[in-house]
């Protein structure tokens, strides 16, 4: 019952990180860039 539980945690984990995996991509990039803007504008 237990070794279910872990199962059932580490699926339910796995799933909301692949949901929320693009969104952290897309931020990491869309910091990346402004950083670079920023960074090539003297801000």
């Amino acid at each position: 019952m237990e070794n279910l539980q872990k199962l059932i945690r580490y699926y339910f984990n796995y799933s909301v990180m692949k949901d929320a995996l693009p969104f952290l991509l897309k931020g990491a990039v869309l910091t990346i860039k402004f950083s670079v803007i920023a960074e090539f504008f003297g801000v």
